[in-house]
């Protein structure tokens, strides 16, 4: 759900921007806060095809049905929920680490690499997805072993 949510959140930045192009503030959270979504948004992108006009309702409608599948306890839809956003969280990180200039350096001495909110932004939204995709496996694996153990199931 947090991925969804950081996805509508630079949706709803993106047309912030369009509807206030003199803004300072506009320009800062589209170029800085969210410029893993900006640069999924260019031309040479995979991602390019999600972004358009209506990507800030389908956002939020993936938010409405996500919360209600999640209210209504439907593990099968928050597990799939939770293995999409791993898969849109991985292709953002690779249309973002593919730009030239944001991950690569060349340095005649040691490097150390530089903090950024581009990388803190990829590396929490791999990480969250990652840690539900792996609960939703283990609760879908803890359900699996709980069946296996009840008496006269799975004994020929």
């Amino acid at each position: 759900m947090i991925v969804v949510g950081c996805f509508a959140a630079s949706e709803a930045a993106a047309w912030y921007l369009c509807a206030h192009p003199g803004s300072e503030l506009a320009w800062y959270i589209n170029l800085e806060i969210f410029r893993p979504f900006e640069l999924a948004r260019s031309g040479t992108s995979p991602l390019r095809e999600l972004f358009g006009p209506a990507s800030l309702g389908i956002a939020l409608s993936l938010l409405g049905v996500i919360a209600l599948m999640h209210r209504r306890q439907l593990r099968w839809g928050v597990a799939l929920a939770a293995n999409l956003s791993f898969v849109f969280a991985a292709f953002l990180a690779g249309s973002w680490s593919a730009v030239p200039g944001t991950t690569r350096s060349a340095a005649l001495g040691g490097f150390a690499g530089t903090a950024s909110g581009d990388h803190c932004l990829v590396i929490a939204l791999l990480a969250v997805s990652f840690l539900s995709v792996a609960a939703s496996h283990l609760a879908f694996l803890g359900r699996i072993v709980k069946e296996i153990g009840r008496p006269g199931v799975g004994r020929a």
